[in-house]
């Protein structure tokens, strides 16, 4: 049986402005993320749950030290 290729919808943050912003991906249980101005030679792969984490911990502020 021949592996079929998924292409990755892509997605941006309707806050990017500019022509730098990062773009993710969901692919099965795998996050991508790029940056927009070199599209798949920024390519960077996180599994859904350490990227759901991330994303939690973002929210929370636990990297800005105010926590939300």
């Amino acid at each position: 049986m021949a592996s079929e290729s998924i292409e990755p919808n892509w997605r941006r943050s309707t806050h990017c402005d500019t022509w730098a912003c990062l773009e993710t991906a969901v692919v099965g249980d795998v996050v991508l993320v790029r940056g927009s101005e070199r599209g798949e030679q920024t390519l960077l792969r996180f599994p859904t749950s350490s990227w759901r984490a991330f994303i939690a911990a973002v929210r929370a502020g636990e990297f800005d030290g105010h926590p939300a």
